[in-house]
C-alpha cells in the first residue's frame, strides 16, 4: 500500500511543481490581440524575482515576509545562493579578478531537487532513506 501512496504523492508533487513553475511565465507570454495563441514554453530557469514568486506560490513564505527582512526571506535568499551557479570571470573581459559572480538565473531542475529535499519527497533517484542506505565498510 505504501508504494501506491508514495507514487501518488510523487505524481502530485510533479504536477503541482510544473503548474507553479509555469505561473510566472504565463504573465510574460501574454499574446497581443490578433495573434494566434501558442502553447506556453516550458520554463527551464528562473531569475531571482520569479524564484521568490515561485516560493511564495508554493507556500514557503508569504508576500509580506518576502517584502520584509524576515527569517523566511533570509532563508529563501540562502537557498538562492546555494543553487545559483557561480559564473567564472572571463579573462578576456579584463576583469583581472578570479572571483565569480552569481548567475542571474537558476535551473528549474535544480530548484525541483531542492524543493523535493525540503519537502522530503523521494523519487527513488536522488535521495536514499537512511535505513535503505548501503552500510559503510568497517
Amino acid at each position: 500500500m505504501r508504494k501506491v501512496s508514495d507514487k501518488y504523492i510523487l505524481q502530485r508533487f510533479f504536477r503541482e511543481f510544473d503548474q507553479i513553475s509555469q505561473m510566472g511565465s504565463e504573465e510574460n507570454n501574454l499574446q497581443e490581440e490578433g495573434q494566434e495563441a501558442q502553447a506556453p514554453a516550458k520554463v527551464t530557469s528562473l531569475n531571482y524575482l520569479k524564484f521568490k514568486n515561485f516560493m511564495i506560490n508554493y507556500g514557503f513564505l508569504s508576500e509580506q515576509q518576502a517584502l520584509t527582512n524576515s527569517l523566511e526571506s533570509q532563508l529563501i535568499t540562502e537557498v538562492w545562493n546555494i543553487i545559483a551557479p557561480v559564473k567564472q570571470a572571463n579573462e578576456e573581459e579584463g576583469s583581472g579578478s578570479d572571483t565569480g559572480a552569481k548567475a542571474e538565473e537558476v535551473s528549474i531542475e535544480d530548484l525541483k531537487v531542492i524543493v523535493m529535499a525540503i519537502l522530503r519527497v523521494n523519487d527513488g533517484k536522488r535521495f536514499v532513506n537512511a535505513s535503505e542506505a548501503p552500510a559503510e565498510p568497517e
